[in-house]
């Protein structure tokens, strides 16, 4: 009984043992303060070990503009970055602050910056810190956590814009060394030829000709013309340049060789020659008697020559673009002016009757 009774309280001695082993390797555990992305460290608050700790850089504008809008009347530089930290413990998904001071630890944003103002914001409630930098960490306390900016504290006193040379910036320069580079802003530009035009930059006086250069040539759909556009906006009106005409039975296709624009014509014409009513005047056509039924291909050489009688005198042809002061008229179907695209070329024959005293009275054209 009794060696029963000693395994028995043996036994309940070496769990008791155990629980406390365990319960010290449990208590030994340590909370893990460090974000190794970010090279963050947070030392100290007694947070346990079921803690974590939730730390990331805001880059996305709209995020830095909300958590920085309360240290707008502060003191910084405002034209240089600002460096967004969110730093926060949470503990089963719910943020826990520390029961006391806490030490972070961060790598230095921009080396060049050579000096910072640290902002602690809470909410609407912002604090400036203290900080220490060392080999290339900045450190600092606090015993609440939430967002930490680090902006660069230097107020730059620039020198005037000048042009940066790569034809697109300029540039100006603050005496410790930080140099600010923007965007030329040009006027609206000065026409110093009819394809060119002068632009100069508002701010640092750098200016460049620019030559319109016209591409993307589109049809104008006016069956004259296509519209280019130049890298500025402007934009050139210029004819179709068409090439050699395709025939089919009874068209000629042409197609503009710069926007594609096609344009369909007459393959054969018919010639329309009218004369003063009751004149009796006649006329041939390449040495035949005139005779309107007959047509003519597309480029055929053409020769009218009027045959008066001996009461009228010739005075000129009255074609749809132009009259002709020659009674001889020779031409080609499809290529001089009168003819382009025409199915039917008409001239009126403008004569002048020899009355008895051999003076010339003008007859209306029928």
């Amino acid at each position: 009984m009794k060696k029963n009774q000693v395994k028995l309280f043996s036994v309940l001695i070496l769990l008791i043992l155990s629980l406390l082993v365990f319960s010290a390797c449990k208590k030994e555990k340590p909370f893990n303060g460090i974000n190794t992305e970010l090279g963050i460290m947070l030392e100290g608050g007694g947070f346990d070990e079921e803690s974590s700790l939730i730390a990331s850089r805001l880059t996305e504008s709209i995020n830095i503009k909300e958590a920085t809008k309360h240290i707008s009347p502060l003191s910084y530089n405002t034209t240089a970055e600002l460096f967004v930290y969110y730093i926060n413990v949470t503990k089963n998904g719910s943020t826990v602050q520390p029961s006391g001071n806490v030490r972070i630890t961060l790598p230095e944003p921009n080396a060049s910056y050579t000096d910072y103002v640290l902002f602690h914001v809470k909410g609407s409630d912002v604090e400036t810190l203290s900080y220490t930098l060392e080999n290339g960490k900045i450190s600092f306390e606090v015993n609440s956590l939430s967002y930490f900016v680090i902006a660069h504290s230097h107020v730059h006193q620039y020198s005037s814009w000048s042009d940066a040379g790569d034809g697109e910036n300029h540039v100006r320069s603050c005496a410790c060394g930080y140099v600010a580079t923007e965007k030329h802003n040009f006027d609206n530009g000065q026409n110093i030829t009819a394809e060119g035009k002068l632009y100069t930059c508002q701010s640092c006086g750098f200016s460049y000709t620019h030559y319109h250069e016209y591409s993307n040539f589109l049809d104008a759909e006016d069956g004259d013309n296509h519209v280019g556009t130049c890298s500025c906006g402007k934009t050139s009106s210029e004819p179709h340049d068409y090439g050699n005409g395709v025939e089919t039975d009874t068209k000629i296709q042409y197609t503009c060789q710069t926007c594609a624009h096609k344009k369909l014509i007459p393959l054969y014409v018919s010639l329309n020659i009218v004369f003063p009513a009751g004149s009796g005047c006649t006329a041939t056509v390449n040495g035949v008697e005139y005779d309107a039924n007959t047509i003519y291909k597309h480029g055929t050489e053409v020769t009218v020559v009027i045959n008066l009688t001996s009461e009228y005198e010739f005075k000129y042809w009255e074609s749809a673009t132009r009259d002709i002061k020659t009674p001889v008229l020779k031409f080609t179907v499809g290529t001089d002016d009168f003819t382009l695209g025409k199915e039917k070329i008409t001239l009126l024959a403008a004569l002048s009757k020899i009355n008895e005293e051999g003076a010339l009275d003008d007859l209306p054209i029928v």
